[in-house]
């Protein structure tokens, strides 16, 4: 039977299993930092601390630091999308919003 994970994702608490937390890694959907915890148990870690993140995002090194460059990396490319659209679009007042989002994001 395959673990169930309690995964701490985009404001919500959501209830995923092994094969669908790998993926979600692998995909760079999850970048390490969220906090997860095992059915049955109560204490939260961040992802980057399990085994599994070593076996999925393969790196030498501090996997803190991996996960917080995952994280970096894609902040950067939103903010990369975000200047290219207000430069191509002209900054349409609906913007404001995009831009809000990705302070909220930094």
């Amino acid at each position: 039977m395959p673990n169930l994970w309690s995964v701490q994702y985009k404001d919500a608490v959501k209830l995923i299993n092994d094969k669908m937390l790998r993926q979600r890694l692998r995909s760079g959907e999850l970048r390490g930092l969220e906090l997860v915890r095992l059915e049955g148990e109560t204490e939260w870690v961040h992802i980057y601390e399990l085994p599994l993140f070593r076996e999925e995002v393969p790196h030498k090194g501090d996997s803190r630091r991996v996960a917080h460059l995952r994280q970096t990396k894609g902040f950067l490319y939103h903010l990369a999308s975000f200047v290219g659209v207000m430069i191509f679009l002209g900054f349409p007042s609906w913007g404001w919003f995009w831009f809000i989002g990705l302070l909220f994001q930094g």
